[in-house]
């Protein structure tokens, strides 16, 4: 399941992490939004099950978003901007960007 989330990003939380550099695209329905969006990402960062010293992440993988079409695009990063500025208290002081 989706750990942690950013406007450009997500971490994937399992137990069996998919490999560095995989190229994949996924579905979700992003924060605030009311409909699924279709984006390709590569995975740039995984930790393996099992016993790390000083771990800052259970087991999974984290994901650069780098594709979709420009309507999904923007529609995931507002989810994401509405919902940082909802439940953690963010204000941008620049608009965010247009995609």
């Amino acid at each position: 399941y989706i750990y942690n989330i950013c406007a450009d990003g997500l971490f994937i939380r399992t137990m069996d992490p998919l490999p560095n550099g995989d190229e994949i695209w996924l579905e979700l329905t992003p924060p605030r939004t009311d409909r699924r969006v279709r984006l390709e990402a590569r995975v740039v960062w995984r930790r393996l099950f099992g016993p790390v010293h000083g771990a800052t992440a259970p087991p999974g993988f984290g994901l650069r978003i780098n594709g979709g079409s420009e309507s999904e695009m923007r529609r995931f990063r507002m989810g994401y901007y509405a919902f940082a500025k909802d439940i953690v208290g963010w204000s941008f002081s620049i608009r965010p960007p247009q995609i």
